[in-house]
């Protein structure tokens, strides 16, 4: 049996500014979610009106560093947990999940949310419509976190994530009305918070999709010139192929 081995935190907070560094992190869903909290996190405590006006100490602080300790173990536990919680959600009817949503309120988390969206990724392409199935189950999780349970940021983050891949889900399927509608939403999570261009570009790639289907070849054009520079300078190369295919 192979155990899976991932980073402890001290690890991922060294990888926060260069993650392309590292071959390990975009292939494991734990250590990626635990650095994308990270991130959300040290980014919060980036915004100056957090910060008394003073001389900052070229010495780690003590208190920040046990803080990010704390969320990245509370984000690995999540992550521990979220497979079997999936796994029972996914065992039963759309009407019995929601039950046991219900009776359960501490499965909804950033964790299961994430492990959800991994089966989305994973179903796709083999099972279009029970991917679209299981991203509105990610969806209703992500939309209905407690808020004061991580930082806004965070939150809105994660829905914007879920309401793409909802909009993904619903494109490859053919809903396109739909999908639009989703990306409609993740637009207005994504506003709310402090996200990179990397993130408005991905949602724009997916809209930009839906118009070429929708013969607004325009619209589309306009998306895929404004978001290919911006995943290029970000490394995504699998995306600006995609926008170089669209184009």
């Amino acid at each position: 049996m192979i155990i899976e081995q991932h980073y402890d935190e001290e690890v991922l907070i060294g990888l926060l500014e260069e993650p392309e560094r590292d071959s390990h992190v975009p292939g494991c869903d734990t250590c990626a979610g635990t650095l994308e909290s990270l991130r959300d996190l040290t980014g919060a405590l980036r915004d100056d009106s957090v910060w008394d006006e003073r001389q900052v100490s070229d010495k780690p602080s003590a208190k920040t560093t046990n803080m990010l300790r704390a969320f990245a173990e509370r984000t690995k536990a999540e992550d521990a947990a979220a497979g079997l919680i999936v796994a029972k959600l996914l065992a039963v009817t759309p009407e019995e999940r929601t039950a046991l949503l219900a009776k359960n309120p501490q499965w909804r988390t950033a964790g299961v949310v994430r492990r959800l969206l991994k089966v989305v990724d994973d179903k796709n392409f083999s099972d279009p419509k029970l991917a679209a199935e299981i991203a509105a189950l990610a969806v209703g999780v992500a939309d209905s976190v407690e808020a004061g349970r991580y930082p806004f940021d965070t939150i809105m983050k994660l829905r914007a994530l879920a309401w793409r891949e909802r909009a993904y889900a619903l494109l490859y399927i053919g809903s396109f009305p739909e999908s639009l509608e989703a990306l409609d939403r993740t637009d207005e999570c994504l506003s709310a918070c402090a996200v990179s261009d990397y993130d408005h570009a991905r949602a724009g790639m997916y809209r930009a999709l839906i118009y070429r289907e929708l013969e607004r070849y325009g619209e589309a054009l306009s998306i895929v010139r404004e978001a290919r520079p911006i995943l290029a300078a970000y490394g995504d190369r699998k995306r600006v192929a995609v926008a170089d295919t669209t184009e």
